[in-house]
Parts: C-alpha cells; structure tokens; sequence
C-alpha cells in the first residue's frame, strides 16, 4: 500500500475505508510526533471501526435477499481482523498497567513502537476491504438435465410432451397438469420439457425452474409440501430460504419479479393452489406444469388444461425394453418378452432399469436364478410405490456382489440429485470395509480407482446412479434413493440400516437409537439433539449445515463404533472432545473456515485413515500411525514438520490460496517435500485454487 508516513504510521495515499482513522490519527500528531496515550486512542478507534465494518459485512451476507458468496479472500480478511482484535486487547492490558507510571521509560517506549505497528496493521486491514470480497451467487436462466432416457417412438410419451409444448404457446394457458400412475414417464417427459427450453431460453421464457419434490414426501398437508417446495425454489433460484412461506416467498417474489419463468413441479401430491396463490403466478407472464398422480392436484381450480399420460401398449414396451438391451444381445435372454411382461408392467420407470440390468448379467444361468428369486406384482395399486419396488427388486438382485449394494446403500445418504464425488464416496466405502478387506500391502489408489471404474461403474450400468463428470461425480435421483431405503428397511439383519433425514427432532432422537448409519446433510441445526444412545451408530454425517456452530462437549463420548463423520462446511469454532471416538476412521473438517484446531484434540483418534482439514486451521499434525490420506491448505509459517511422522501415509493433498503461492514458491514447497522426504509410498497433489484459478504444478 503505497502513501506517507507520519509519526511512524503509514497513511495511504488513496482514499479508502481508512480515511477516519486516518484523519483521526492527524488530530492527535504534534510536531511530528504522537504521545502513547493518543496513539492507544487511534489504535482503539481504528478497531472499532474494523469490527463494525465486519459486522455489516456479515450480516449483507446472511440478510440479503440474494445470497451472497464470502470469496475466500474475506475469509482471510476476517482472520486478519480477529488477530489484531486479539492484538489490541493483549496491548490494551499492558497498557493499562503501565499509565500513569513514570517508572519503566524503556517498557512504555516499547509498548508505544507494538502499539504504531498495530494501528499501521489496522489501517492497512482497513485499506484491503473493498466491495469485491463478496459476489452474488449466479443464478442458472436454465439447468439442463443429463442423460435423459428417449422418447421418440414411444407415441404415448411423445404425444403428452407434443402436447405440453402446444399448450403452452396458448396465451390463454397458464397451468398444465400432467397427469398418470406412478412409473408411466412423467419425470422423463419433464426433463425433455426442461431441455427443450433449455435450448432455446429468452425466446420462450427468461428462466426454466425445474422442481422434483421428493418420493418420499408421504405429507398430504398442502402447507407442509407449499413449504418444502418454496425452500427448493428459494434454492434453485438462489435466495435465502429461511423464515416462514410468507418470508420465503416474498424473497421469491421480489426476485422473479418481471421474470417470464416456466415453473415445473414434478411429483406433487396436493393441489398447486397454495403455491399459486403465495407467487402470485396469476400475474405476468409466467407458466406452469404440474406433474402428479393425485386427482386432487390435477383437479385443481388452476390448472387450464389436463394432459392423462397411460402405460405404454405391450408392443411398445417390449420394443423399448428391446432398444436397451440391444439386437446383438435381446437374442441371448431366453424368453426375453414373458420377462419383459412380468416384472415391467409397460412402466419406463421399470423397463429401462430392469432392461438394463440384463444387459449387463454375464451368462443366462446368471438371469434364470434371478428370476426364480423374484416374485412381480401382476396389478400396480392406487399408490403403487411398493410394489414398484418389489418389481424393481429384480435390478438390485441381479448386482453381481455385495460390495455393489453397499455402495448403492451408502449413495443413497446423499440428498437425491445432488452431486456426489467418487474420490469421497469410495474412500469411505474403503474405511467402512463395504469392498473388501484392506491390509498394510493395499494400494489405496489403485482399490479407489478400481471401485470408480467396476462398482460404480456397474451401478451407472443398472441406472442406479447416473454418471457426471467423467465419473468425478455420481448422483442417484430420488425414486432409487427411496428404494435404497426401502430395501435397507426390509433387512433386519443389514448392516446398512440407514437414516433419517427430516428436520424434526423428535424423528431424529427415535431414529438414531435403531439406525448405524444416519443422514443430516444440509439441516438447520444450530446444535444437534442430546440424550440419546449412540452406540450403534457407524455413520454420521452433518455436513452443510450453515447454522451448526457448536457441538455440546461430551457428544460424541457415547459414539464408540462411530467410522465416519462429515462437518464439512458447518460454522464450528472448536471441537467437542473426540476422545470417545476410538474407532473413528474418516473424518471431514474441510471448509470449516472458523474452525481452529488443537493437535492435542485429534492426537485421541489412533485409528484415523482419512482426515481432510482444508480450509481450517490446526497448530501442527498429530501423529495418527494409520493415516493414508491426508488433505491440508498452505498456510504461511504453518508447522507442517509432523507430517514425516505419517508413515502410511499415501496421499497428501495441499490445497494453495491466492495470497500463499508467492510464499510457497519462495520456501513452502521445499519445506513440504523435506517433511515428506521420507515418505516411501507418498503422493502429493497441488490442486488448482478454487477461488482464483491458480495452477499448481
């Protein structure tokens, strides 16, 4: 920061948020200097000013309509705020004890240098903070769906969807309602509507939201699923969707507000009346399609206009079962149409993976002992969920192993459709023995790579999971989550018997005493339940849960089998005790950016395999004997001298920021690769900067 020095404080030439102190700092210098007691008045002003600004800065990032993205350059400023806060109060209690005395000139003159050098820290915090340290999360016009199955050739699939577009030209059309049994096609006719507009997004409309409410949803309260569905809404669109409907959809409101937008809701199981009438979708020029299999939702006062969706005709199921499994093969599966009748029921939503689970059996023997297991349900009832599931048990049989349905299990603790990266996925399905046994000859690297390329491979060929990314990612839509869970409920004896996922309390207090594995991702705790017995418990995860800030201390002390735990991006600032994890081998600390960690706080958990701490701090590495992955970020004069203790470890992942890269280059680097000389079986990776981009070599 260029400027002038005065009284031994540098003042920045330009104007910033800096100039009161500054011109605060100038009442207070005579002839060219400046007493300690004046400079203990600049340095204090200067901090107020530095708190209140953090404090505005935080409160536009959890009010503001649109949500907003600390950069991790803020994250950074913050701490630098924290650090002088601590400064200035360590120097506001000497220089309490020193006024007034005319004794100790030496110590005074001292305390006068810290104290200019504080205010210089101040200024200059001051100086960096600009308006770019937040940015407002971009909000997608259109979000195109991957990997939909086809609907040309199949008429009644292709006519519903000819249809929805034709109706939705009609100016005097404001809401379709597409309606059918559960399994006929709906979803898959949703995702080519959302595609179709995708295409062509600012001709039609502004903005396409595509809304799946959840399987599982077994509400029929219309305010309960208005909520639930506000909150998705709030979330695609980006706005906070905390509060109440009225809240909520005010944010809504003022965001879309002069939007033509097409609001898609797939899967209601009430009427859209509510949801209408919050929007207030009657004005404008916006649409929307329902999806449902409730006469009550497509009977609704605003729905304009019907479209009834039936079962595909025997013939056209068949030629679609055939489509997937393919000529070269269809000749292979001995009496390939009777199954193709008995277990589909003319449904796509059990053709496609039913026919593509037997694409993938290895020899006829394989397919006939399957089918002897499996019983089908000649006639689908009213609801039809279960005994689609019962149908579809054919799929999860015909996996070749068990390892394959642990890893189905364990996808399914992941929110439906959200992204679920393969390098985490596999390394604790490692750490929980769900792929075989692991000994000290194993090669991590290549058993993950083997899981991604054959497990879950196999599991995108039997359409459990869809692959993204070049399969750096998975995600698992919501019908086979709840039959993931479905199928976990009907084994008593399975170890994978998972989770809760709502937000009331009292289910969570009931479900943790039975299940071993249990899902809290993305609640809003501001601490997690007390009193309970977790002593089966194998499997927690809490990540992204914004409002967690605190876990009581002796939480975990009853979690003696727990193997997994996930607070990636909660708000902790310190650890509850862990010494009643003993069996703890996975744990995930990253972007808990206000997170300060203590070596003697992990060194408890001697069976760690698997510990990740990007983006918090820890005073230096314990000694963790098991530990074969590890990933930390750089940080300036960071002690990174334990990891040479680390002699299983295999792979370390050190995450580099902006502001440390000339650092690293200068020093870090060879500091790194001398605590890590002699580490025989190590590799070490450089990832790019999430935040700035910066390539790693």
């Amino acid at each position: 920061m260029s400027g002038v020095e005065i009284a031994g404080i540098l003042v920045p030439a330009a104007v910033s948020l800096a100039t009161p102190v500054v011109a605060f700092l100038f009442s207070k210098v005579k002839q060219g200097s400046i007493s300690l007691d004046d400079t203990h008045q600049v340095l204090n002003f200067g901090l107020e000013g530095l708190v209140a600004l953090r404090k505005v800065i935080n409160n536009e990032i959890s009010g503001n309509i649109i949500q907003k993205v600390p950069l991790r350059v803020y994250n950074n400023w913050k701490e630098r705020v924290s650090n002088i806060e601590n400064q200035v109060a360590s120097l506001n209690k000497e220089y309490e004890e020193v006024r007034g005395k005319k004794w100790n000139i030496s110590r005074k003159s001292d305390l006068l240098s810290e104290m200019k050098k504080a205010v210089n820290e101040v200024v200059s915090i001051l100086g960096e903070c600009t308006q770019e340290i937040l940015i407002d999360k971009p909000r997608e016009l259109a979000i195109e769906e991957k990997g939909v199955p086809p609907i040309r050739g199949y008429l009644p699939l292709e006519n519903a969807f000819q249809k929805i577009l034709t109706l939705l030209q009609n100016d005097r059309v404001k809401c379709v309602a597409l309606h059918g049994q559960k399994g006929v096609g709906k979803t898959t006719i949703m995702r080519h509507l959302n595609n179709h507009f995708y295409d062509s997004v600012g001709k039609f409309f502004d903005m396409v939201i595509f809304i799946k409410v959840p399987t599982d949803d077994k509400q029929t309260d219309p305010q309960t699923e208005d909520l639930h569905v506000l909150c998705k809404i709030a979330d695609r669109i980006k706005v906070d969707r905390e509060g109440d409907e009225s809240e909520v959809s005010g944010r809504i409101q003022q965001v879309l507000e002069n939007t033509r937008y097409l609001l898609i809701l797939d899967g209601i199981r009430c009427t859209p009346d509510g949801i209408w009438e919050k929007l207030d979708i009657s004005k404008g020029n916006s649409k929307v399609v329902i999806t449902t299999d409730n006469p009550l939702a497509f009977k609704s006062k605003y729905v304009d206009r019907n479209v009834p969706l039936q079962p595909l005709h025997p013939d056209e199921a068949w030629k679609m079962f055939r489509n997937v499994i393919g000529d070269n093969l269809i000749q292979d599966i001995p009496n390939a149409r009777r199954i193709c009748n008995r277990f589909c029921s003319c449904l796509p939503l059990l053709i496609y993976p039913i026919a593509s689970s037997f694409k993938c059996r290895q020899a006829s023997t394989d397919w006939q002992s399957v089918l002897d297991e499996c019983t089908s349900w000649a006639q689908l009832g009213v609801d039809g969920l279960e005994e689609l599931y019962e149908n579809l048990k054919i799929c999860y049989k015909s996996l070749p192993n068990q390892s394959d349905r642990k890893c189905f299990h364990y996808a399914s603790l992941y929110p439906a459709n959200s992204k679920i990266y393969t390098r985490y996925l596999v390394e604790c399905c490692i750490v929980l023995g769900l792929v075989g046994d692991v000994d000290a000859n194993t090669d991590y690297k290549a058993l993950r790579s083997r899981v991604i390329d054959v497990t879950l491979r196999r599991l995108v060929n039997f359409a459990f999971l869809e692959e993204g990314g070049k399969m750096r990612y998975v995600t698992m839509n919501d019908f086979y989550r709840q039959f993931a869970i479905y199928m976990s409920s009907k084994d008593s004896t399975s170890e994978c018997r998972s989770y809760v996922d709502n937000e009331e309390e009292q289910a969570f207090r009931s479900a943790s005493q039975h299940h071993t594995w249990v899902s809290r991702i993305g609640s809003r705790w501001n601490s997690p339940p007390t009193n309970q017995n977790f002593a089966s418990l194998q499997i927690l995860l809490l990540q992204k849960n914004l409002k967690l800030d605190q876990i009581p201390p002796e939480y975990f002390d009853g979690m003696g089998n727990l193997l997994v735990l996930n607070l990636y991006g909660t708000k902790l600032r310190r650890l509850p005790s862990l010494s009643g994890l003993t069996k703890l081998k996975a744990f995930y600390l990253n972007d808990c950016s206000d997170l300060e960690i203590e070596s003697s706080e992990i060194q408890p958990l001697k069976n760690l395999e698997v510990f990740d701490i990007r983006g918090a701090r820890i005073n230096s590495m314990p000694r963790l004997e098991r530990l074969w992955c590890l990933r930390i970020s750089y940080d300036e004069g960071g002690d990174y001298s334990g990891i040479s203790e680390l002699h299983n470890l295999e792979e370390l992942m050190v995450e580099i920021e902006k502001q440390f890269i000339q650092q690293w280059f200068n020093g870090g680097e060879n500091d790194m690769t001398n605590a890590t000389s002699s580490l025989e079986k190590l590799r070490i990776y450089l990832p790019y900067s999430k935040q700035f981009g910066v390539a790693s070599s």
